[in-house]
């Protein structure tokens, strides 16, 4: 995963456009959500990755399920956080860039920081 992160920086969103019409099967699962989400042609799913403070967002954990008859084509058009490193300048420190910030979370999700949340 960290040679992963370190070229294309993490998932931000997913567009998920449905080719074909499946007779039976082939939905794609959002189980945390509580979503099913059947492959009609012509119809399209757009779901960010992390919630607006920044964290993963485990609701959008997916799978697809099996295509019992028929098949199923699908375009995935996946917007990576690493093609926007250098565009602007964010974070706590003044010159940090988006790259310094996904480089933060990510040793936070690999265990090697550990952030405290605080209670408001």
């Amino acid at each position: 995963m960290k040679a992963r992160f370190e070229n294309y920086g993490n998932r931000m969103a997913t567009f998920l456009i449905y080719l074909t019409d499946v007779e039976r099967g082939g939905s794609t699962a959002f189980p945390g959500a509580d979503l099913v989400v059947s492959p009609t042609k012509g119809n399209a799913v757009f779901w960010y990755s992390f919630t607006p403070d920044g964290e993963i967002d485990h609701l959008t954990e997916h799978a697809g399920c099996p295509v019992v008859i028929g098949e199923k084509w699908i375009i995935n058009k996946w917007i990576w956080t690493y093609g926007n490193t250098f565009t602007r300048r964010c974070g706590l420190k003044p010159n940090a860039s988006q790259l310094d910030i996904e480089r933060e979370m990510y040793s936070g999700y690999t265990g090697k920081h550990k952030k405290q949340r605080t209670r408001k």
